[in-house]
């Protein structure tokens, strides 16, 4: 029995030194891909496109559209449907025109800015939003070739623009229409991890010892009561 209750007690302190019991690393997704770029905009506006989840996401960056490089730093952000500003970002001009950040794709990417105290940025299921960037010195691309919204994760639901500068919720908005297919206007981009449906909730490890201590106590109290 002693034996038994020293095997108790350093099961115990093992799994106190392990700590909380972690959450394990989720995949990153990007919003909207594709294979090249389609037919160029230029122009001062704030361009962008309206998406709906089809599951409950964290934003994990920012991105502008980049087919050479980038003239200009830009502004990036996402919107709800009401108008409000969620979080924002900045992309530089850190890699001029003929250096793409990405060699590969047709983005360059940041990361975000929360308002207020708030550290993460949660789009939930079925809502509408609207990813949004300034496209002023380099511009944008309408209908890119084997467009993809990323796994089924985004519903493509329509684009939109405002005349200036500065970014902005899109006071245009054309819904997207089956019978007149039209992707555009991909200013922005956004990446994302998908929301566990039941999250993992961390178990401080000295919870792991309260079994233990349970039945050691009451192996010490019938000891002594001999």
């Amino acid at each position: 029995m002693k034996r038994f209750f020293v095997i108790l007690a350093v099961v115990g302190l093992i799994m106190l030194a392990m700590g909380p019991i972690r959450a394990h690393a989720y995949t990153a997704y990007q919003a909207v891909n594709f294979a090249g770029p389609g037919a160029p905009g230029v122009g001062d506006y704030s361009m962008g496109w309206g998406f709906s989840p089809t599951d409950n996401m964290t934003v994990t960056a920012l991105g502008t559209y980049d087919v050479d490089g980038l003239a200009v730093s830009h502004a990036v952000g996402i919107y709800n449907s009401a108008g409000t500003l969620l979080v924002s970002g900045t992309v530089p001009a850190a890699f001029p025109k003929g250096t793409k950040q990405d060699p590969i794709g047709w983005w360059a990417w940041t990361n975000m800015v929360y308002p207020q105290s708030q550290q993460g940025l949660h789009l939930y299921k079925d809502q509408t939003y609207y990813i949004m960037a300034a496209t002023t010195g380099d511009g944008w691309t309408n209908q890119p070739s084997q467009i993809q919204f990323d796994d089924g994760h985004i519903t493509y639901q329509s684009y939109g623009y405002t005349v200036g500068t500065p970014l902005a919720f899109p006071e245009s908005i054309v819904p997207f229409d089956p019978d007149n297919v039209f992707y555009g206007y991909f200013g922005g981009n956004f990446k994302f991890t998908l929301d566990p449906v039941n999250p993992p909730v961390p178990i401080p490890g000295a919870i792991w010892l309260l079994g233990p201590g349970l039945i050691g106590i009451a192996g010490l109290r019938r000891r002594f009561s001999k």
